[in-house]
């Protein structure tokens, strides 16, 4: 019997038990929990440990290899290929592993002992999400699209013994992670969202079909305050996205998920060259436009799932959060250095202990792994009140100076061991903590090389780190502390309309763009030279410093990305897309949307009443 959010709170105030942190001997786990939670947190992300933890399985996606490491010995016993730029894995019960590949659209399946794939099943459009059911006996997996449709996404689930499609069905706006709440019962992210941000969909395991439809509360809590009032009048207001992760406590009534506040009123600050565009107004004074942070969300068989969350606007407006009592952690974690902690910035893993007591959140963008409480906020371990968030401790994954890449995070069952893979630098950090009770640290105590080199330009390597280094000076300014990629997810667009001095405009997405053969560049065009342009962007709005040398090295990888997958690209016109193609020539779309990049690099006027004239964007992707 699962016990209530009260007693919970009460009776874990001021427990630290058998966990990483704490360093008492035994974890106290709970019934059927215990199978739920070695499901969940012994997989995040690019890691995954077996039944017996023996075993660690690490995706490599530049490589295309799964490597298989023994953690007794800290050493890689082999790899073993599997499809195109693999992303997720996970274990089953019988201890077949699965990897989710997001360039094959292929799920590669691996059984116990074999040093080969065994099958690859079919999925939709860039695969990214996976979980087993609790009796090992179906694989469920989340893509983004649908195999021919790119207007939702797709849920699908196999027999994990025979390997046949149990069922497909469409499933919400671009999904990505998913986590079982009960044998019934499983949460999917969605990665951008619509029109108020990124959600939680609530889906029925037994059919497919979806429970809810955005109905969690994440966008009406954090922006409580605003609630009716005129938007032009707001002080902040914020959406959830690039929301990557999703696990589940022990005890099944609580779930976490990765994700990044986004500002949605406008800014009225103006381009600086000493702190950047992005250095002020974040939600709860932690730093930028862009914050890292988590959606508590409430769940349960018999409950509806809503989210835990702070009313971020009054915390942007007041400078202090107004709900210091709550049994969850803040909603908004710090992505700006302070004397005690470092920049937390680009959640992509997460992990919750074997007690329920304590958050392992993996940070890609900052090369970091922020440990907090799981249900409280004050402690003689932590204090909220003084500090502003809860963190309890961060462990640095990364050789100083350089971003690491880290997205996956995998705990033993006896919470007292941690892994993290580094995705640049394809190399697993063990995690462990020194000392018991209060005092406890947590530190590197291996670094497991997996002797993989990499497979990009090495320009494009460094401009890569480049892109996602949200600590680096040359990059951003010591408020800011955001990267490329907090606006610009995966080098994608992240469904954000920003509202900037000048107007509001969309981020758009830079990977395949051909973006130094499409200039002039930036939404009004001012540029001509994408060094400019990238001058303009990383010095004035982000407060770096950017160096040439760096700038060709990010264009170098810019340039070795595809265009994302397009389920809707076919050998031959649909009665449909020729429809669509004859309206987009009678529409004079044409004009200046034309040639092989769709765009005649021009500005132009975007109507006759309004004669400002703005850059034609390449529709590429």
């Amino acid at each position: 019997m699962f016990k209530t959010n009260a007693m919970l709170k009460t009776k874990r105030s001021w427990l630290k038990r058998g966990m990483l942190v704490g360093g008492v001997a035994t974890a106290m786990l709970f019934g059927c929990g215990n199978n739920q939670q070695v499901k969940n947190s012994s997989s995040s992300g690019s890691l995954a440990l077996s039944n017996d933890d023996t075993m660690l399985y690490a995706v490599d996606t530049d490589n295309g290899v799964v490597s298989v490491v023994d953690t007794k010995a800290n050493s890689k016993l082999y790899d073993v290929p599997v499809g195109t730029r693999p992303m997720k894995v996970t274990v089953g019960s019988d201890d077949t592993v699965f990897v989710a590949n997001r360039g094959s659209r292929s799920v590669s399946v691996i059984r116990k002992g074999e040093r080969q794939v065994s099958a690859e099943l079919s999925t939709g459009v860039d695969p990214t999400g996976m979980a087993v059911s609790f009796d090992g006996k179906t694989l469920y997996v989340v893509s983004a699209t649908a195999k021919d449709n790119n207007e939702y996404g797709l849920i699908q689930a196999f027999d994990t013994a025979t390997l046949e499609e149990k069922y497909a069905k469409p499933l919400g706006y671009e999904p990505r992670a998913i986590a079982l709440v009960s044998n019934d019962k499983a949460l999917v992210t969605e990665f951008k969202g619509q029109e108020k941000g990124a959600d939680l969909i609530e889906v029925d395991l037994k059919t497919g079909e979806p429970m809810n439809a955005g109905t969690t509360g994440i966008y009406e809590n954090v922006n409580f305050s605003n609630a009716g009032t005129n938007p032009g009048s707001r002080p902040a207001s914020f959406q959830s996205r690039g929301q990557t992760e999703v696990v589940v406590s022990p005890q099944g009534n609580r779930a976490y998920v990765t994700t990044i506040w986004a500002r949605e009123d406008n800014l009225t600050q103006t381009p600086n060259s000493i702190t950047g565009y992005y250095s002020a107004g974040g939600p709860c004074s932690v730093g930028s436009v862009a914050t890292a942070g988590i959606v508590t969300v409430d769940t349960g068989d018999n409950a509806p799932t809503r989210a835990a969350t702070d009313d971020l606007t009054a915390c942007a407006s007041s400078g202090t959060n107004t709900n210091t009592e709550a049994n969850f952690p803040p909603t908004a974690i710090g992505s700006v250095a302070t004397n005690t902690m470092p920049a937390i910035q680009g959640p992509s893993a997460m992990a919750v202990d074997p007690t329920g007591e304590w958050i392992f959140m993996v940070n890609k963008e900052t090369s970091n792994v922020a440990i907090m409480p799981a249900w409280r906020r004050n402690g003689n371990d932590v204090d909220f009140n003084t500090t502003g968030n809860s963190l309890r401790g961060v462990v640095a994954v990364n050789q100083p100076g350089m971003t690491s890449g880290a997205d996956g995070i995998a705990l033993t069952k006896d919470g007292r061991t941690a892994f993290v893979y580094n995705q640049f630098d394809h190399n697993i950090k063990r995690l462990g903590n020194s000392v018991g009770g209060s005092s406890s640290v947590v530190t590197v105590t291996a670094d497991i090389q997996l002797g993989l080199s990499d497979t990009l330009p090495a320009a494009a390597v460094l401009g890569r780190r480049a892109f996602f280094d949200a600590e680096s000076k040359q990059m951003s300014s010591e408020q800011t502390h955001v990267s490329c990629a907090t606006c610009h997810l995966e080098g994608r667009d992240d469904g954000h309309v920003w509202g900037f001095t000048h107007g509001q405009v969309q981020t758009p997405s830079l990977v395949g763009r051909k973006t130094e053969v499409t200039t002039p560049m930036h939404w009004r065009g001012e540029f001509d030279d994408v060094t400019e342009f990238l001058t303009h962007t990383v010095n004035e709005r982000m407060g770096g410093r950017l160096q040439p040398a760096t700038q060709q090295n990010m264009l170098a990888w810019l340039n070795t990305q595809e265009l994302p997958e397009n389920p809707n690209k076919q050998a031959a016109l649909t009665e449909a897309q020729a429809r669509g193609q004859a309206a987009y020539v009678k529409a004079e779309c044409n004009t200046c949307h034309s040639g092989e990049n769709l765009t005649d690099r021009k500005m132009n006027a975007v109507s006759a009443i309004n004669s400002e004239a703005f850059d034609t964007p390449s529709l590429r992707g």
